[in-house]
């Protein structure tokens, strides 16, 4: 059984974080998660749809049809969403209404002829980052036509599961200076530098399959594809130690869904 930490009236201590609200996920498997400023997105693997909830009222979402199959990673850059789907492994920029999230433009994500399958999506103001799956890596994007500004292997960006040694980046955030990564075979969320690459904070996450992450109004959301919700974390610093076992592959083998 996995210890989550001491429970009180209000909130569960995690780690160097706090646990202070859980909300159900608008479908199965929340995967990505972005926030508008007033709202959070919700991109759903299995459903293949994308949600738009208030996180005060998440029984009543707004739910949109996905460009793509399986959606991933979701981030807002102001003033469109961009989604990443795992099986068209394109990235998609959505102009967005109460009715409607249309494609306005979409290119590539890298490698589009190998197995590479893109995953999380943050903005940092002035371009992309994306994180991919075989081989895990990072890469910043331009946002006009996705060419590549700069890239980096994930592995040694934090504490991989022992003994397997095992990766898997999944949603980014971005707070403004530094850039956060969910691992969902670890359990753990990571902050570091985007120039230097050093890892700078680790929190374990709230559910056993920690996947999306944003940023909405000063704290930090987390999406959970086995616990099937959202958390709204505090995080305050520190290191965090504690990891999960090892829990077998996310998506099958190749050949079937995907891996």
């Amino acid at each position: 059984m996995k210890i989550l930490g001491v429970v009180t009236a209000t909130a569960l201590v995690l780690g160097m974080g706090l646990w202070l609200d859980r909300i159900p996920s608008p479908g199965p498997q929340p995967e990505g998660i972005a926030s508008d400023g007033t709202f959070i997105w919700v991109a759903d693997f299995i459903d293949g749809t994308i949600s738009r909830i208030d996180p005060a009222a998440p029984d009543r979402p707004l739910v949109f049809a996905s460009p793509g199959p399986h959606p991933e990673g979701l981030t807002w850059d102001g003033s469109h969403l961009w989604s990443a789907d795992w099986e068209t492994r394109r990235i998609y920029r959505h102009a967005v209404s109460d009715t409607t999230i249309p494609v306005v433009s979409s290119f590539d994500s890298p490698r589009p002829e190998s197995w590479t399958r893109p995953v999380g999506l943050t903005w940092d103001g002035s371009a992309l980052w994306l994180t991919t799956w075989y081989p895990f890596m990072l890469y910043r994007l331009d946002p006009t036509d996705g060419h590549v500004l700069a890239s980096r292997d994930i592995a040694g960006l934090y504490p991989p599961l022992p003994p397997f040694g095992t990766y898997a980046p999944e949603d980014l955030a971005w707070d403004g200076a530094h850039l956060w990564i969910t691992d969902w075979y670890t359990a753990g969320i990571h902050r570091f530098d985007p120039v230097t690459y050093e890892l700078l904070e680790s929190v374990d996450s709230p559910g056993p399959r920690s996947v999306g992450l944003t940023f909405h109004l000063g704290f930090l959301w987390n999406g959970d594809t086995e616990e099937q919700a959202l958390y709204r974390l505090e995080v305050t610093g520190g290191t965090a130690t504690r990891r999960v076992t090892w829990g077998g592959l996310k998506r099958g083998t190749p050949g079937a869904n995907g891996p």
